[in-house]
């Protein structure tokens, strides 16, 4: 893990995925920091994350 005073940095972990989900599915956030504006699901994002915690 990796902080400072204005940013925490540490390995996605499962309570993250929602999170996560909702933050790349967010159009003002991916316009600025996607090349490809792709809309994954929740049960999309699941699957490709979960495996690494099972």
């Amino acid at each position: 893990m990796f902080h400072s005073n204005n940013i925490r940095l540490r390995k996605m972990e499962k309570s993250d995925i929602e999170k996560y989900y909702l933050w790349r599915n967010d159009l003002e956030v991916t316009t600025t920091t996607s090349p490809m504006l792709d809309v994954y699901s929740l049960e999309e994002t699941s699957r490709r994350y979960l495996p690494k915690w099972n």
